[in-house]
């Protein structure tokens, strides 16, 4: 009822659709839709909250922010792990209007120092075990403008317990909310290593929850495992805020546990729903147990983050999982295309496994060229992202945004093109492409089949300088233990499968190939280290 009132209110003209009375906050109605529905389980500590538990809960985090002067538009920062707590705080900050910055706590202390410099949080949430971090981060001068607030111990010095607010008494609110206003300002450094604070309004949220629900077809049976960390839109915007206000099953635990994952989805009854980047799937299928794990729960498996491997994906298939990619940007959703997984058998996502699907409900989803004409099908250019569940641009960068969002729509910056039937795959991403001799070459291409060799466990490819044709291929491998590979093998094996230009020049064998936490390829570290025009074997 809630979800519809909502929508009855977006489709009346303009001056009632950006004004509502946060009784009409989806988040904050989850109690009286679902009442006692167990909502979270913590798996580690064994503990359950219902939807009423959630609601109660916030209700008083959100007084005692307001007892420290959190308002309207103020910053909370957390450095958490993925516990019931970030679920307090996104709905308290949803009562108050305050903005929920959620902060990686893998990065340095200088990092962290220019994030909150960026956003100037009025509180930061943090566990115990990241105290230190948390004082090398803030300035001395900010110290006294920033209220400290710690979990799992006592506090120290001018600290607050976050204990103390769930002993008080809750709060209730009504206020007027505009469905523009900033709900959260998500970090996203992509591939660039520049952190940029993407600002997410409710809009964004709400649209996202409501395309997710009708495109996945969610239920109030279905469960999750929450595998991405809540610092990464992943962690929230797939699955976790759409099955919590479809009234569904979310599993926390803290930090992603390849084990303690086959646990659950093994022991505990479904039907599971899962979303994972490449790499969660890789290391799940090396786990001990896997082999013998049945998955017969598991109604499917999507990948987003980053280029599935069919290497990863076909351990799975042998169980009868629908696995399948989908894509997906911070900017842009982050639910844009998604295989239609119910619709399709086993055997007809094998056979279109490249593909990341169609569009979600709500997405105009565009492949413009250089001059931003719209192309048609098979022809690649750059994926643009129009329609209500885009941002609203870069925390203070003016200059990223208007390069970002354009006309009203994001230009993603990857490359990609879609077929005679309407499904998408992604090429590149724009910066990537290596212009050789007049030709593009594609690093995605080569990867791909470089990855088919028994001894690559994982590899890129960049551009580094030549003198002839200006930038030429380098593959960069990282092999299977126990493997070895000469360059004139691995350049056998890619021949007669891609033109002869598009032959790596070099080759280099290396102990790691870095990326991301959520398992995008870091380039630019590969150049820094490995942009010379030499073999390193």
């Amino acid at each position: 009822m809630v979800i519809l009132l909502h929508i009855s209110h977006i489709l009346e003209g303009t001056e009632r659709r950006n004004f509502f009375t946060i009784d009409l906050d989806i988040f904050n109605a989850l109690g009286d839709l679902y009442s006692t529905r167990t909502a979270i389980v913590e798996y580690e500590t064994g503990n359950k909250y219902s939807y009423n538990d959630l609601i109660h809960r916030a209700s008083k985090v959100a007084k005692y922010l307001a007892d420290l002067s959190v308002k309207t538009g103020d910053r909370i920062a957390t450095l958490l792990m993925n516990r019931i707590e970030y679920i307090d705080l996104f709905i308290a900050s949803r009562k108050l209007g305050s903005i929920l910055v959620p902060l990686n706590w893998r990065l340095t202390p200088s990092e962290i120092k220019v994030l909150l410099s960026e956003i100037e949080p009025k509180v930061i949430v943090y566990e115990a075990m990241f105290r230190e971090l948390v004082e090398k981060a803030i300035n001395k001068d900010t110290a006294s403008r920033i209220s400290r607030i710690v979990i799992d111990a006592e506090p120290l010095g001018s600290e607050h317990l976050y204990d103390e607010a769930l002993r008080g008494g809750g709060i209730e609110l009504r206020r007027g909310f505009n469905f523009e206003e900033p709900s959260m300002i998500l970090f996203t450094g992509g591939t660039t290593g520049i952190p940029k604070g993407a600002i997410i309004s409710y809009r964004q949220i709400f649209y996202n929850v409501i395309s997710e629900i009708l495109t996945w077809r969610l239920k109030e049976e279905h469960k999750t495992v929450l595998l991405l960390p809540l610092f990464h839109t992943g962690g929230w915007n797939l699955l976790t805020l759409p099955l919590l206000a479809r009234g569904g099953l979310i599993y926390l635990i803290k930090r992603f546990d390849a084990k303690l994952f086959l646990e659950i989805v093994e022991t505990l009854k479904g039907p599971w729903i899962i979303f994972a980047v490449p790499t969660i799937y890789y290391m799940i299928m090396k786990a001990e147990g896997f082999k013998d794990s049945s998955f017969t729960d598991v109604e499917w498996m999507l990948s987003g983050g980053a280029p599935n491997d069919v290497k990863i994906m076909e351990p799975y298939w042998s169980k009868g999982v629908k696995m399948a990619q989908g894509y997906g940007i911070t900017e842009g959703g982050p639910n844009n295309l998604t295989m239609p997984i119910y619709d399709l058998s086993l055997d007809e996502i094998k056979a279109r496994w490249k593909s990341v699907g169609k569009p979600f409900v709500f997405n105009v989803i565009k492949i413009v060229d250089e001059s931003g004409r719209e192309l048609g099908p098979n022809q690649p250019g750059e994926i643009v992202i129009c329609g209500p569940l885009i941002f609203s641009g870069y925390w203070r960068r003016d200059e990223e945004t208007a390069s970002t969002l354009r006309d009203g729509c994001v230009y993603t910056g990857d490359i990609g093109f879609y077929d005679d039937e309407g499904y998408f795959y992604i090429v590149d991403r724009k910066k990537d492409i290596i212009k050789s001799g007049g030709e593009q070459i594609y690093p995605r291409e080569i990867e791909e089949l470089a990855s088919q060799h028994p001894a690559v466990e994982d590899c890129a490819v960049i551009s580094v300088p030549d003198e002839k044709w200006g930038e030429v291929p380098k593959l960069v491998i990282k092999l299977r233990p126990g493997y070895k590979i000469t360059k004139d093998e691995i350049i056998n094996f890619l021949s007669g499968k891609i033109a002869r230009y598009k032959l790596p020049k070099y080759v280099a064998i290396v102990d790691e190939i870095p990326r991301s936490s959520t398992g995008k390829l870091l380039r630019r570290i590969l150049k820094e280290k490995h942009g010379g025009p030499t073999d390193e074997l």
